[in-house]
Formats: structure tokens, C-alpha cells, sequence
């Protein structure tokens, strides 16, 4: 939780590019308050002089000035709201879309582990419904602090200039303000967050079913999922009903503490009216300088609630903002390592690797060697750490120093922003954004050594697309994550795209097992030695081992220990895993045929 200091800084932080609006708009605001003081003060006088009008005193001249000037105190108020409004609401508007702004730039910062820790429905809440919490803080939650503070700082001293008897009988039953202030406002803070946390789960909940609607309906859920929605839904109307309780008690309790003011001034000050001690004008001026006192005793109920739901919102985004990032150089401190001489082109030593949360090794004392321009393939059975192999290799999860070498180099001291470079990625989970075939293969560009659509298009030949290439337009669009294309195409696309960066180092992870195998021979083709550009090196992580004859070398994986290493043909023949998974196979493949 943070203090109220920290909160109060960290506001400053975001408000401080836009003092210029915020400064002007408190300006007008408190000229607004000040004209606001003034009419009570011209009905005093216009009852006085019209008392003194009934005992035979004919002056008409003050009562015209008297109507003059509350005209234009009214129409200098309306000109003031107008620009408070624009500068106060102006300069909070900006303030969210700058937190809106450091927020989205520091997801794109952030490593997978992150993501695996935190539901999109919840990043999603917090960069529109607490942030709005946020917002509202600095513009009206700023604007009826102000307001309330001015009125309470200057209509308690008007009033005991005009009387001090009766200042103290109206204003002493508000000296129980404060105490509930100080009650309330700690249960409001706790009661938000409650409401908070379960619009996360509810935008949770949706994302989830939007995202996966087809298995809904292909599984007939779509009532299960109903009541579970209405669950949720009603849980968040029953917190924020006891929020709104809480909040409630505000209007009440200072309409009664202004209320009974009134009471004590007409139970004991009414007397002194009539017999002459005090005069009509001045009661009147103090009953409406009550009623104008109901507003910043609600005021300061509404800060504290805007200020408790800012403050609590600004803690969850804070924690965002304040996660570790992914070790990336600074920009125009770019860092590279030295290859050394006839260092392997890439070589695990002793690898081992844990989750963190678990006790149980994913990975244990793994060692191998990869050669420049070679084409590895990984194979083993599910869960034995292929894909979690390929994730610290690609720097997906946070690499171990002394480990993985790159040239001889450890690579666990290169920053990820460079390591990516030199790596091309196809993962298992393919996606397509909901823009252009164009976009989507040079992921926003530009890369030097793009040719124009010819290029794009030998791209999508070498990606097994040559019949689709041939009728596809390049600025098609596709549907939301690439719906509009089979789960087969959407991978070749997605490979494309990766051979669109021409790394060094060339990974799948097991990305081409939703086409068919006709196909897959097609693009391993097209990976093959001579196809490969710049003597590119390939890891292909697959489950058809019948197409991996021509490979260099075979890794072979079990319960994440690497059991077996060698060429096809050898692994072939010595008896292991690997032949028990290839005899597998053919059997397999048999059946399907007969």
C-alpha cells in the first residue's frame, strides 16, 4: 500500500508536464468562489434598505446598483466555470493519457513470466477503469477538494463579521465532520479495491469466453458459462452496493450537521430578530451562507471517496509500473559479443532449469553442440522440455549465466534486445494480427533488404504457400487472429514471417505440425542446406520423425534429461527411444493407409 505522501508525488509526477491547466483552472475556480460569497452579502443590503424602505425612507437608486451588481456577479460566474472546466478536465484527460501512455510501454517491456502471473482481463481493467479512477481524482476529485477548501476558509470568517453570536450557534454541530471523515474514508479505500479486484476477474471472465467462444458453443457450455457470468456479475454488484453504502453516509450526515446549525440559529438567535439586536438582512445572509456550507461539507465526502478510488487504483497500476523489466540495452548503447575461434556455433553446458514456484527441474544437466549452417531437429516425448529449451534459447525465460554459449560466448551477458536479433522464432501458438498479410509477415518493417512484392511473395513460397501465393492480395486483411485463414496457412504466414528477418539462428517449435506431411516436406525442403540463406542454422522441434532423415543431428529428450544425441541414420539403429518413437510411427502410419 502506498502512503499518502507517495501518492501525492507520484500524481505530482503526471500532473507537473500540465501545472499551466491545472494552475489556471484552480484560478478561475476560486474567482467562482469568491463571486460566490458576494450575493448572500447584496440581499443583506437589499433587505436592510428595504426595512428601512417600510419605515418611509423612498431612495429606489440602491435597490437598481444592488440588482446590477448581482447580474453581473452571475454572469461573471458563468464565464469562470466555463474555463475552469476546460482547464481542470483539459489537464486530467492528458494526465490519464500519459498514464495510459507509461503503462502500455511498460507491458511491451515486461517478460513472459509476467504475463504467466497476471489475466489480460486484469491489465485490461487497469488501463481503462483504474485509470479512469485516476483521472477522476485529478479532475473532479482536484476540483471539489479546491472548492470546498475555499469555501471553508473564507464563509466561516464572513460569517463571524457579521455576527459572532450566531457564527458560533450555526457552525458548532459541524465539528463532527471531521470524525466522520476519518471513519469512512478507510473503509471506502478497502471496500474499492474489493470492487476493483472483482472487475478484474469479471473483464477476466469475458476475455476468456470471447476468446474462446467456438469450444464454448462447440461443447454446448454456453449456459454453464452464463450463471458462472452471473455469478461474478453479481458479486461485483453486491461490493459495489456496500461501497456505495459507505459513500452514501456523506450527504446525510453533513446535511445534518449544516441542518441543525440552522435549527440552533432560529431556536436562539430568532429572538434577537425580532427585538432588533441583529437585523433581518443579516439572518437572511447567515440562512444562506448555511445552505452554501451544505456543498463543501459534501465536497470533502466526495474528495476523500475520489481520492480513495485514484489512490487505490494508483497503487495496482504502480505495481505494474515498478515490475522488473527484460534486460534490453539502452539506445545508442548497443552491445555485442566477440565470437571466438573455432567455437561451436552453439553449445549448452551442464543446462539446468526450474520454474520458478517449483521444486522439480524442467531440465537437468543438459549438454550438446550445435554447428554453424547444421539443422538440428529436437524430438522426445510430451512434457520432457523441448519447448522450455527453445524459450531460453529465444530468452523467453531469463537465461542462466555459464550455461548456453553463442560463439564461445556466454549468452546469458548478451541483452535480450540483441539475442532476438540474431534469432527467428516460430512457436507453437501462432498468431496473426488483425491487420494486412503484409503487415503481418514484416511485422511493421522496415527491413533493408526487402525487394518489393516479389520478395514477399518467394517468402511465402518458401513458407509451403505457392498455390496460395498465386491468388492471395498482399494487403488483404485478415480477421481477428487471422481467422479468415486455416490453421495451417496461419502457420506457414508465421513462418514467413520469421524468414522475413533472415536471423542467424532459425527455431520452430514443433510450428508446422498443423499442416499435412506432403506439405512439411515441401517447406523442409525449402530449409534445407542449400535453400537455407546466409548459411542460416535450423532447430525444428517435431513429432514426424520420418521427415528428419537429412537432418545433421537429432536431440533426443525424456523427462527432461537428454537421453540420446547422433545423426538419423545411427539413432535408427541403436536401440533407444528415438527407434521405439520411429517404430511407433510407421505403425501409425500404416494403420492410417489400410
Amino acid at each position: 500500500m502506498i502512503t499518502f505522501s507517495q501518492t501525492l508525488k507520484t500524481l505530482y509526477h503526471y500532473a507537473k508536464p500540465y501545472k499551466r491547466e491545472f494552475a489556471f483552472g484552480i484560478l478561475t475556480l476560486f474567482i467562482v468562489d469568491f463571486l460566490q460569497i458576494l450575493p448572500p452579502l447584496v440581499l443583506k443590503e437589499f433587505i436592510d434598505r428595504a426595512s428601512l424602505a417600510l419605515k418611509g425612507e423612498k431612495h429606489f437608486s440602491p435597490f437598481l446598483w444592488l440588482g446590477v451588481a448581482y447580474i453581473t456577479i452571475a454572469i461573471g460566474q458563468s464565464i469562470c466555470r466555463y474555463f475552469w472546466r476546460m482547464f481542470l478536465m483539459r489537464g486530467s484527460f492528458k494526465v490519464a493519457e500519459k498514464i495510459r501512455d507509461d503503462y502500455f510501454s511498460k507491458l511491451q517491456k515486461l517478460p513472459p513470466s509476467f504475463y504467466n502471473r497476471n489475466t489480460i482481463g486484469d491489465l485490461m481493467s487497469l488501463a481503462t477503469n483504474d485509470t479512469e479512477a485516476v483521472r477522476f481524482a485529478l479532475g473532479p476529485g482536484l476540483l471539489v477538494l479546491a472548492d470546498a477548501t475555499f469555501f471553508l476558509m473564507s464563509i466561516p470568517p464572513t460569517l463571524f463579521i457579521l455576527s459572532y453570536k450566531l457564527a458560533f450557534l450555526s457552525l458548532a454541530p459541524m465539528l463532527m465532520v471531521p470524525f466522520i471523515i476519518t471513519r469512512i474514508e478507510k473503509l471506502i479505500h478497502e471496500r474499492f479495491e474489493k470492487v476493483q479486484n472483482q472487475f478484474s476477474k469479471l473483464c477476466a471472465f469475458s476475455q476468456e469466453n470471447l476468446e474462446g467462444i467456438r469450444i464454448i458453443k462447440a461443447f454446448t457450455r454456453e449456459w454453464t458459462q452464463l450463471n458462472r457470468f452471473s455469478k461474478i456479475g453479481k458479486e461485483f454488484v453486491r461490493l459495489n452496493l456496500k461501497l456505495a453504502r459507505a459513500q452514501a453516509a456523506f450527504d446525510p450526515l453533513f446535511t445534518l450537521a449544516v441542518s441543525l446549525g440552522l435549527v440552533s440559529l432560529l431556536i436562539f438567535a430568532g429572538k434577537d430578530v425580532i427585538m432588533g439586536s441583529i437585523s433581518l438582512g443579516t439572518f437572511a445572509a447567515f440562512t444562506r451562507y448555511l445552505d452554501q456550507l451544505v456543498w463543501p461539507m459534501t465536497a470533502f465526502g466526495l474528495s476523500v471517496t475520489y481520492y480513495q478510488r485514484g489512490k487505490t487504483s494508483l497503487e495496482r497500476i504502480c505495481q505494474v509500473l515498478q515490475e522488473k523489466e527484460e534486460n534490453k540495452t539502452s539506445e545508442g548503447n548497443a552491445f555485442s559479443i566477440p565470437s571466438q575461434i573455432n567455437a561451436p556455433f552453439l553449445e549448452v553446458r551442464h543446462l539446468t532449469f526450474t520454474y520458478l514456484g517449483s521444486s522439480r527441474p524442467v531440465l537437468q544437466n543438459i549438454n550438446f553442440q550445435i554447428q554453424k549452417g547444421s539443422r538440428t531437429a529436437i524430438v522426445g516425448t510430451i512434457g520432457s522440455g523441448k519447448s522450455t529449451l527453445i524459450r531460453l534459447l529465444a530468452g523467453l525465460h531469463e537465461t542462466p549465466p555459464h550455461m548456453i554459449f553463442w560463439e564461445g560466448s556466454d549468452f546469458s551477458k548478451l541483452p535480450l534486445e540483441e539475442r532476438r536479433k540474431k534469432i527467428a522464432f516460430v512457436p507453437q501458438d501462432v498468431f496473426l494480427f488483425r491487420e494486412t498479410l503484409r503487415w503481418n509477415i514484416l511485422m511493421g518493417g522496415p527491413f533493408p533488404e526487402m525487394k518489393g512484392d516479389v520478395w514477399l511473395f518467394e517468402l511465402l513460397k518458401r513458407s509451403g504457400l505457392d498455390k496460395e501465393a498465386g491468388r492471395w492480395n498482399l494487403d488483404l486483411k485478415m480477421g481477428e487472429r487471422g481467422l479468415t485463414l486455416s490453421g495451417g496457412e496461419r502457420a506457414r504466414v508465421t513462418l514467413a514471417r520469421a524468414l522475413a528477418v533472415d536471423a542467424p539462428l532459425l527455431i520452430l517449435d514443433d510450428a508446422l505440425s498443423s499442416v499435412d506431411s506432403h506439405t512439411e516436406s515441401e517447406i523442409l525442403h525449402h530449409l534445407s542446406h542449400e535453400k537455407l540463406s546466409r548459411n542460416q542454422t535450423l532447430i525444428l522441434i517435431t513429432h514426424r520423425l520420418s521427415k528428419l532423415w537429412d537432418f545433421d543431428q537429432i536431440l533426443v529428450f525424456k523427462e527432461g534429461v537428454l537421453i540420446q544425441t547422433g545423426m538419423p541414420l545411427n539413432l535408427a539403429k541403436t536401440p533407444g527411444l528415438y527407434r521405439e518413437l520411429l517404430e511407433l510411427q510407421r505403425i501409425e502410419d500404416e494403420l492410417a493407409r489400410s
